[in-house]
């Protein structure tokens, strides 16, 4: 039978198949999930290194949305979609610049004694993350919050948010360092991995990396089949798209 990208099941974002070492992957097929014979005495698991994608060769296209390729008597499949929308999403990434858009009306924090103790150590950091306040004896109002490209991507919700996961963990006995902020990890607090929610960004980067990337169904010459292999090799995390399609599945031992 034929397949398309419905056949290719969703990982979490960045999973990279559950193994534990970044720089070497498990590379998982069952012959029978694409209608194929299975090939008496091939090995279950092929391993794959980042690296290895610039010394792949290519084939050819298969169904207008994958590219065949051959490593080491191993043959591959690779979805055209997946793989160069992880390379325009890692790319958008990286040049992004969060600035801070200001609020039509000021928002008002409702915060007790306590949370209000936790803002107050932690508000210079959220500044570094693109949030403004106005702050006075009797109340804390949001004025700015951050955005990309003109785009809100956190408001009240994540402060609030943030605030209950530090108290939990004050709560619990743990010591929590507010200044571990980085205006790259916006979404790290500390070391105990307290997360300001990053899944707006997310979905905003994903999306234009999406709409930006060669679809299914688009005939590519032999050329632009190389440049969206080899530059695999270039990428953090290679191995799935960033909405969780893996980018590629050993099909055979030649």
């Amino acid at each position: 039978r034929t397949f398309d990208y419905l056949d290719f099941p969703k990982l979490s974002h960045d999973s990279a198949l559950n193994i534990p070492d970044p720089q070497s992957y498990g590379v998982f097929l069952q012959n029978d999930e694409f209608g194929l014979k299975s090939i008496q005495n091939e090995a279950k698991v092929q391993s794959l290194t980042k690296s290895d994608f610039k010394n792949m060769k290519v084939i050819g296209q298969f169904n207008i949305g994958f590219i065949i390729t051959v490593l080491d008597r191993n043959l591959y499949i690779i979805d055209q979609h997946a793989a160069d929308e992880k390379y325009n999403y890692e790319k958008l990434y990286q040049n992004i610049s969060i600035s801070s858009q200001k609020l039509m009306a000021p928002q008002l924090l409702e915060l007790d004694f306590v949370d209000r103790e936790i803002f107050l150590e932690s508000h210079e950091s959220l500044e570094e993350a693109g949030f403004r306040f106005s702050i006075s004896e009797n109340k804390i109002c949001i004025i700015s919050v951050p955005s990309i490209s003109g785009q809100t991507t956190l408001g009240k919700e994540d402060i609030v948010d943030l605030i209950c996961q530090i108290r939990t963990i004050e709560y619990n006995q743990y010591a929590v360092s507010i200044n571990s902020i980085s205006k790259s990890q916006m979404d790290r607090i500390n070391q105990k991995n307290i997360s300001l929610n990053s899944d707006k960004t997310h979905a905003m980067i994903a999306s234009k990396a999406c709409r930006s990337s060669i679809m299914i169904g688009t005939v590519l010459n032999y050329d632009t089949m190389e440049t969206i292999v080899h530059r695999l090799s270039d990428l953090k995390h290679p191995w799935s798209c960033p909405h969780g399609r893996p980018t590629i599945r050993h099909l055979a031992r030649l």
